[in-house]
Parts: C-alpha cells; structure tokens; sequence
C-alpha cells in the first residue's frame, strides 16, 4: 500500500513500543488503502471506519487523540478490521458479524503474541479474543483495566459510586444512582424527575454521597 510509513509517522506517539513494525506490515498488505485520521475527543465513540460514498474517495479510520497508548492500538486494531472486511466483501456483510469477529481477534491475537500489552490488559483481552464485542464498553473488565494506563486525572465510574448517591453527567446534568440492569443504571434525573438508563462505565463527577 502507499504511504504505509507516513501513516506509522502520523500515530508514532500515540502508540506503545513494539508494534510498529507489524502495523506497518498490516498496512502494506491490506488490498486497498485508506485515509488514517487523528481526531478530536469525541463522548460518542472512540474510533470508527467510514466507507467510501464517492468513486476515487478513500475509507477513512478515525481514532481519538485522547486515548492511552494501549486503548489507542485496541481501537484502531478495532477499526481496521473493520477496513479489512470493508476490502473483501464490501457493504455484503453485517458491521460486526462473523467476518470482523474474526478479523479482529486475529489481529488483536498478533498483537498479543508480540508481548505489546502488559499482562493485565493481556488477561483482560481474553474475552475479546474469544468473541469480539462491537464495543470495548460492553467490555466492562477491559475498560476498567484500560484507564489504569490513563495520564493524568483518573476517571471515576457510575460504577464505581455508592448507591442513590448524586452525581454529575460531563452535560451538566445531575442524577441520583438506582438500581443497576445489566451494564446499565437507572437513575432519576433530578431537573426533571425521569428515569434514565445510564452506562456504569460513564465518567462522573459524585456530588453527594448521602443516602
């Protein structure tokens, strides 16, 4: 593929040691080329893969700037098997089938091999490695072990809060934890008293710690 260097200059920083050499071989054997994108942070998603709408545009992957090294090299392992699949089928195939799910763990499996993560995050991974999930969210294990490597201030989770207590979503609004369903809370809006099923991996700021 072409510019394959150019693309592993653009994310050097942003990556751990040691994978490098294996993005770069990845680039240079995927059939068709794609346009690699730095973006701002975004609180809707971490990365993703665009197809092309026009003839003579290039896929493009997106990857937020705001990612530690490890989290950086998952989603954008992510989204390039997205491009990948993207390269062989088409639009022919649903966005997380049977075709990315083996993609991904193959190269996240490489990745693995290669000794890039710490130990942690490689115990961490096993699930993904097993059966993919069309988001590290849903991931709960992973995510937690992930911002141990964030720089910086450390995020504190829904999750992680008492019950009932207040918190404060990155919108300003303000909620009181219930109780948890699945991967999810419901929590009372205090503004307008309705009830709203919030992630327990969102970033909170607790506000009160009464019960």
């Amino acid at each position: 593929m072409r510019n394959a260097k150019k693309k592993i200059e653009l994310i050097r920083d942003y990556l751990p040691e040691g994978c490098e050499n294996l993005l770069l071989r990845w680039f240079r054997e995927v059939e068709k080329d794609f346009e690699l994108v730095i973006s701002k942070e975004r609180a809707s998603k971490l990365g993703d893969f665009r197809p092309p709408y026009r003839r003579n545009e290039l896929p493009v992957i997106t990857v937020n700037n705001n990612l530690n090294h490890y989290s950086f090299l998952i989603i954008l392992t992510h989204e390039f098997a997205h491009h990948t699949n993207w390269s062989k089928y088409g639009n022919s195939i649903k966005a997380h089938g049977k075709e990315w799910k083996n993609d991904f763990a193959t190269l996240l499996g490489q990745l693995v091999l290669r000794g890039i993560f710490p130990e942690d995050i490689e115990t961490a991974l096993e699930k993904q490695l097993q059966s993919p999930t069309a988001t590290i969210y849903s991931d709960i294990n992973l995510v937690r072990v992930l911002k141990k490597y964030d720089k910086g201030r450390k995020s504190l989770l829904l999750d992680d809060i008492p019950d009932r207590s207040i918190f404060e979503l990155n919108t300003g609004r303000f909620f009181r934890k219930g109780e948890k369903q699945r991967k999810r809370y419901k929590c009372l809006e205090l503004k307008s008293r309705r009830l709203y099923y919030v992630s327990a991996l969102a970033e909170v700021k607790l506000v009160n710690n009464s019960k």
